[in-house]
């Protein structure tokens, strides 16, 4: 059998009345409903009325606009995961030759490939360390120590059918970390939101980041501090833990194809 695509069952959760990042109250017709996992990576838990509309558009244009169409873009183009409008994406560079070990390609001329033929080939960052917060070690100014990179042939799911120019090619892939942990700390903290609600812990440092207003995002996010990883049997799986003086959430975007797992402390308790 090949791996899940799907979540599990849709899980509609009440609105909580006021707009859970700036904590301001609306009118109902006045909040949007927000996707706990986006709606672009096969998202269909959602909690009703739960964003204003300026808290909107600073999450979506300040980090999440930006993981998709970078750390996330080639997983849901292969995977064909749901996406609001079929516009065409701008694929990341392609050249007829190995660059890794190339400093510059200014001097390459690029291939111009469609989909189909670039390698069959998703990864995701693997940090090796766990959230500042966690291991008391302050990150505000620093990368959140040693990434690695996780790959995973997708060529064995669904339509997605690589095939590939002759010769050498290899992609010169944009990865922007800092946007895609900033956009699984959203998920952790929605998810936290939804289950436990905004009194069952602290969060107004969360919101901070959330909303732009900070941009020590490895403060709150990164390895799971235990190793765990989440059960497999669907697309993607989140947890809520109890660390010490902190909630956290763990994470797992795409579990069913053995991605890194991710943990964030959303707040004290």
């Amino acid at each position: 059998m090949p791996p899940s695509l799907s979540m599990s069952p849709r899980k509609p959760y009440p609105s909580l009345g006021k707009c859970i990042y700036c904590l301001k109250k609306f009118q109902p017709i006045e909040l949007k409903k927000e996707h706990i996992v986006p709606l672009g990576l096969n998202g269909i838990w959602v909690i009703k009325e739960a964003t204003c509309e300026p808290c909107r558009r600073l999450t979506s244009e300040g980090y999440e606009n930006d993981a998709m169409q970078t750390s996330f873009l080639l997983p849901r183009l292969m995977l064909e995961l749901k996406r609001r409008k079929k516009t065409a994406k701008k694929l990341p560079i392609a050249y007829s030759e190995y660059t890794a070990h190339l400093a510059s390609v200014g001097h390459l001329d690029p291939l111009e490939l469609e989909l189909s033929q670039y390698p069959p080939i998703v990864q995701f960052p693997d940090f090796k360390n766990a959230a500042g917060k966690l291991i008391g070690i302050d990150h505000t100014n620093m990368f959140n120590g040693e990434i690695r990179f996780w790959f995973r042939n997708v060529s064995d799911l669904i339509n997605y059918r690589s095939n590939p120019p002759p010769g050498k090619t290899s992609i010169r892939e944009v990865t922007k970390p800092g946007a895609m942990a900033t956009t699984v700390a959203k998920i952790a903290y929605c998810f936290a939101v939804a289950e436990r609600g905004l009194e069952a812990f602290h969060g107004d440092e969360i919101r901070q980041l959330l909303r732009c207003e900070r941009d020590d995002v490895f403060n709150f996010f990164g390895a799971t501090l235990t190793g765990e990883s989440l059960p497999s049997g669907r697309l993607h799986w989140i947890a809520t833990r109890e660390r010490g003086s902190f909630m956290t959430v763990i994470v797992h975007l795409f579990s069913s194809l053995g991605a890194p797992t991710y943990e964030v402390v959303v707040g004290s308790i």
